[in-house]
């Protein structure tokens, strides 16, 4: 098999047979029975070359792969079920370890807006939690609030009440 890049790595259908070998048995062989007059050495050797091209998409997104080997169907797949399968793979986010590094942040950049928002809160006077007292105000008056709003506004003033 081909190891450029029109195609998985050779590995990669090794596993992908082996496991559906192993999963289904004998029905896997008889699916793939070679024809008579035909090396089976080159009759594997092209059926998988086959499947090489035909998923090598999802070289980018190996974790399509697991998932089709995760949830094979009763039956044997052919290529292109095995190929639907992968495709229907949740999408997954990328892991911590797979993203780019964020660039540094910029001190000055990182002051000056340190000093907005301080300027924003003392401007407000300096009370960070007037929103809770605002909800717990409006409680008081007898507007109705959310439960939502009642537990935030108790969260935010635990030594407060509502009379």
């Amino acid at each position: 098999m081909s190891h450029h890049e029109s195609s998985l790595p050779e590995p990669w259908i090794e596993r992908i047979w082996s496991t559906m070998r192993a999963y289904y048995g004998a029905a896997f062989d008889r699916m793939w029975a070679c024809p008579a007059g035909v090396d089976p050495k080159d009759h594997v050797a092209q059926l998988k070359a086959v499947w090489g091209r035909e998923l090598r998409h999802l070289q980018q997104n190996p974790m399509a792969l697991r998932y089709a080997l995760e949830h094979l169907p009763e039956r044997v797949p052919n290529l292109g079920e095995f190929k639907a399968l992968c495709l229907a793979a949740p999408a997954r986010r990328p892991q911590p370890h797979e993203t780019l590094p964020s660039k540094p942040a910029d001190p000055a950049r990182s002051a000056a807006l340190l000093k907005r928002m301080q300027a924003a809160l003392s401007s407000r006077g300096g009370d960070s939690r007037a929103w809770a007292r605002r909800l717990q105000e409006r409680e008081r008056r007898g507007e109705r609030l959310t439960p939502a709003q009642k537990a935030a506004w108790r969260a935010a003033l635990p030594d407060m009440e509502c009379k």
